[in-house]
């Protein structure tokens, strides 16, 4: 029995001895260095491929604070082979202290000297190209034969008048409605409207149509040559007319229908007196802005023009603040007529030094640039009129296609030569040349 218990005694004091030295081993262990973890670097930057798979040194724990256990899990960190993704430029790597243990001081991954980006090559950057202009549009003038149911003074001295105030007989409207009572005339015109209607559709589809004459609108052709022009496929016309058809209820809706997108009226005067007798018919006054306020309603474009004359030079100012407010182009223009009547241009036209005060006035009552002046020779017009005023002469059409015209000598050293033909010959041979009077300054 005694021997039993002097083995066991032994048999602890041994097992004793064992667990104590296996709890030293340890301790050398915990005692090691911990790895550098501050000269840790990136996959690209290792030293060797081979060395990925190594295994790091075990890491000791000097602190009290941290588990051997720990400790010993961080002797089997090793470096996967696996690859990683790229880390960020200006990786800072930073160790955090464990509460308890001292301060490691930080430690900066190095970065990769970056690699220099080929510099594109400067592509040549495209030269913009001058836009070039549309080309003008064809356009088909169509006068039609007829009369006018008016009779105005600038008109009447071109054509005449059967009741003018001084006796003169027009001749040439008398002649043209015997014209227009003979079939093989109207026979002739109609089939010269027509052919020029159907030989612009087939070449020219996109051509303008102009219905012109004394008053197209009263000419007997005019409704089946409308009709034949918008069946042929126009679609752009327009008219001018003194516009009494245009009075009549739902004719200007049906010539929108029918294609026309523009009329041209012609203003006489501010006050009914006035416009009547320039006009030659009582009640013309009422009946224009009648037909102005139906073109505009019909959804027509409205083209106003007006013709400066002694009769209502005074009114001019007011003419043109009223014409302005409308939702038109508005032109004043100056009268010039043909040689063979120069004996009646006198008691229409108007001297220059008295167009300029009226301009002046009229300056006053409208905007600038919102209407335009013609017929006016630029150096009548001081610089003042000229800013204000856009204005167009001597490039032919309307009223100044009449007109001829002579160069003076102070015209080659005008700054606007190119844009003047010189100065009208009926102007001249009633009241003079103007040049004493001109007002060239820039």
């Amino acid at each position: 029995m005694r021997g039993l218990v002097v083995f066991l005694l032994i048999a602890n004091l041994v097992l004793y001895l064992w667990v104590r030295h296996e709890n030293m081993a340890s301790a050398v262990r915990a005692e090691l260095p911990p790895p550098e973890i501050g000269t840790l670097k990136l996959r690209n930057e290792a030293e060797d491929a081979a060395s990925a798979d190594a295994v790091l040194p075990p890491a000791a724990v000097d602190d009290p604070g941290i588990d051997v256990a720990v400790a010993e899990r961080a002797t089997e960190l090793t470096v996967s082979s696996e690859p990683e993704a790229p880390a960020p430029e200006n990786l800072t790597h930073e160790t955090t202290p464990v509460s308890g243990a001292p301060e490691r001081d930080e430690a900066v991954l190095p970065q990769p000297q970056p690699q220099p980006q080929p510099q594109p090559r400067p592509q040549p950057q495209p030269q913009p190209q001058p836009r070039e202009r549309p080309a003008p549009r064809p356009k088909l003038d169509l006068n039609l034969p007829g009369v006018c149911d008016r009779a105005c003074l600038f008109c009447a001295d071109r054509y005449g008048r059967v009741a003018d105030p001084d006796g003169y007989v027009d001749e040439t409207r008398l002649g043209e409605l015997r014209l227009l009572q003979r079939p093989d005339y109207m026979a002739t015109r109609r089939a010269a409207i027509e052919e020029a209607l159907r030989r612009a559709s087939q070449h020219e589809p996109s051509t303008q149509v102009a219905w012109t004459g004394m008053d197209c609108l009263a000419s007997p052709l005019f409704d089946d040559a409308l009709a034949l022009a918008h069946a042929l496929g126009f679609t752009e016309m327009e008219l001018q007319s003194p516009g009494t058809r245009l009075t009549e209820s739902g004719f200007a809706r049906q010539l929108a229908r029918s294609g026309v997108g523009g009329v041209s009226l012609t203003a006489h005067g501010h006050r009914a007196e006035t416009f009547d007798y320039v006009n030659g018919r009582p009640g013309s006054h009422a009946a224009f802005w009648q037909a102005a306020r139906a073109v505009l309603e019909a959804g027509m474009k409205l083209r106003v023009s007006a013709p400066i004359l002694q009769q209502n030079l005074a009114e001019l100012p007011e003419l043109a603040a009223e014409l302005a407010a409308l939702d038109a182009p508005v032109t004043l223009f100056y009268y010039h007529d043909q040689d063979s009547l120069i004996p009646h241009y006198p008691r229409l036209a108007v001297p220059f030094d008295q167009l300029r005060p009226a301009l002046e006035r009229v300056r006053e009552r409208v905007a600038p640039r919102r209407v335009t002046l013609t017929g006016v020779p630029p150096c009548a017009l001081s610089h003042a009129l000229r800013e204000h005023f856009p204005w167009d002469y001597g490039r032919g059409g309307g009223h100044h296609s009449h007109a001829r015209f002579e160069s003076l000598p102070i015209c080659s050293s005008c700054p606007h030569a190119s844009a003047c033909p010189g100065a009208p010959i009926q102007y001249l041979a009633h009241f003079g040349a103007w040049t004493d009077n001109a007002l060239l300054d820039a």
